[in-house]
């Protein structure tokens, strides 16, 4: 669950375990199982040879938290115990509700100040040949910004994440400003104007070339280099 931390999952696991193994007389399978249970939403990517989780990947392990919590409740008879398994679950549920709307909170500030950005930046091409390529250098951050959750992807723009021009020009597709992508040797040329340019927003950080445009939002990162 996006909004629980993922040692209270594993709490909850490690308590069936010791439930389960309690009540039930073949504790190895037990302990196997519960060891799957625990290891299993972090097999595929490490099956794919990845030492980074992020934890936007990470729904199989909702669904382990949410499992544990049905057969907590499904096995346990007294009353007492059902009753604060049935309280946790509504009081997880409203952190829930209200993890979840500051996700949508901050995506909707994220796309309206990525669109105000976007439009600022297709303004001061518009005032050059709009029909040329565009290389777009660096990043910039939204210092503006209100939102409740600002990590991984979730919150952050779109001119901050992508650092190399490798998909950023088509934000302005989905935002209805058509530019035109730079081929590689474009970008690749473009990088010996680039120490001489002001940084997004100063004046003279768009600039217009014999065969592209080139907007500097910032100095090129090492995905440049």
């Amino acid at each position: 669950v996006l909004g629980i931390p993922p040692l209270f999952t594993f709490l909850l696991l490690i308590a069936l375990i010791v439930y389960l193994a309690i009540k039930i007389k073949n504790k190895i399978a037990i302990l196997i199982s519960g060891a799957g249970l625990m290891v299993g939403p972090f097999t595929i990517p490490l099956l794919f040879g990845s030492t980074y989780i992020p934890l936007r990947t990470m729904l199989p392990l909702a669904f382990a938290m949410a499992l544990t919590y049905l057969l907590l409740l499904e096995l346990t008879s007294n009353k007492s115990i059902r009753q604060v398994l049935v309280l946790a679950g509504v009081l997880l549920s409203f952190n829930q509700i209200q993890h979840t709307n500051q996700l949508f909170y901050s995506d909707n500030i994220r796309d309206k100040l990525d669109y105000t950005m976007a439009s600022h930046i297709y303004e001061r091409v518009a005032q050059y040949d709009a029909t040329k390529p565009v290389v777009i250098v660096g990043e910039y951050g939204h210092p503006e910004s209100t939102a409740k959750i600002q990590w991984d992807t979730l919150g952050i723009s779109f001119f901050e994440i992508d650092k190399a021009n490798s998909t950023l020009i088509y934000v302005f597709d989905v935002y209805g400003l058509r530019l035109f992508g730079a081929t590689d040797q474009q970008k690749s040329a473009a990088m010996t104007h680039v120490p001489t340019m002001e940084s997004w927003p100063r004046a003279g950080s768009v600039q217009e070339f014999d065969a592209y445009l080139i907007v500097k939002l910032s100095d090129p990162s090492s995905r440049w280099i």
